[in-house]
């Protein structure tokens, strides 16, 4: 379990970040929400101890974050960014394999590899070099190597946390829902905590169980999806009228500008 204790973030003299405090269970995709600017890739770079608070406390299954070493981190966290640009001429194999060096186990890392290789569709380009791909190509390929790095043999695998930060905004429709759903299997099936900055808040209402909704820095709401996705919390948070619908045939909530 994370949790977080009056967490903030001060840079420069300005309040990124304010009075945080939620808890994050294992199992669960937590989708971060708001406004440009609301302090969301900020709140990820702490979760994932890329970033040290400047106030309050984080704590990553009964330890503090702070006494986790980096080679501890790399094998239970991973993390898939907006973009990533690669200067050398690797093959996608290569950029998945990247995944497993904190690791570093032959045998797994084998068996990592090609399980990933078969759960992404990733046999068409697996050979190809990483700068040929397309953007959203690209992409996938980064979800493989988190995918990797999380990867631990079955039955035998510690507590782990996934972070995206707006990880499919460069997708097609089926992608987005491809990784998202894969996000989401990984939590019911494995355990793994999922934490994913998303801005399709339709999207995030199909795969979430919870939400926490920033608004400057700040947590205007948080807890159960039901609880976060709503109109009004929604308007306030975007600055915009938004209206919440529930599919007539799915039940699942569906979210618009009104």
């Amino acid at each position: 379990m994370i949790q977080v204790q009056n967490l903030g973030l001060t840079l420069g003299g300005k309040a990124i970040l304010q009075n945080l405090t939620f808890t994050l269970a294992p199992g669960t995709v937590t989708a971060v929400l708001g406004a440009n600017g609301a302090g969301k890739s900020s709140l990820l770079a702490l979760l994932g101890g890329d970033r040290p608070p400047t106030a309050g406390t984080l704590t990553w299954f009964d330890r503090p974050l702070s006494a986790w070493s980096a080679g501890d981190l790399a094998r239970h966290r991973a993390l898939v960014p907006q973009a990533t640009h690669l200067a050398f001429p690797f093959t996608v194999e290569e950029v998945v394999a990247l995944g497993r060096l904190p690791h570093q186990n032959s045998a797994f890392d084998r068996m990592a590899l090609a399980a990933i290789r078969r759960q992404l569709h990733l046999e068409a380009f697996w050979s190809r070099p990483y700068a040929s791909l397309s953007g959203g190509e690209q992409q996938r390929v980064q979800f493989a190597r988190a995918l990797a790095q999380l990867w631990y043999p079955p039955g035998d695998a510690p507590p782990r946390v996934l972070l995206l930060d707006e990880a499919t905004a460069a997708l097609d429709l089926k992608h987005q829902i491809v990784i998202l759903e894969t996000a989401r299997d990984l939590a019911a099936q494995d355990g793994v905590t999922v934490v994913a900055i998303l801005h399709d808040l339709t999207l995030a209402a199909r795969v979430a169980d919870a939400a926490l909704l920033l608004l400057h820095g700040q947590l205007l709401r948080s807890g159960p999806l039901a609880q976060v996705i709503e109109a009004a919390a929604l308007s306030e948070a975007y600055d915009t009228p938004v209206a919440v619908l529930r599919h007539p045939k799915t039940g699942r909530l569906l979210v618009s500008a009104a």
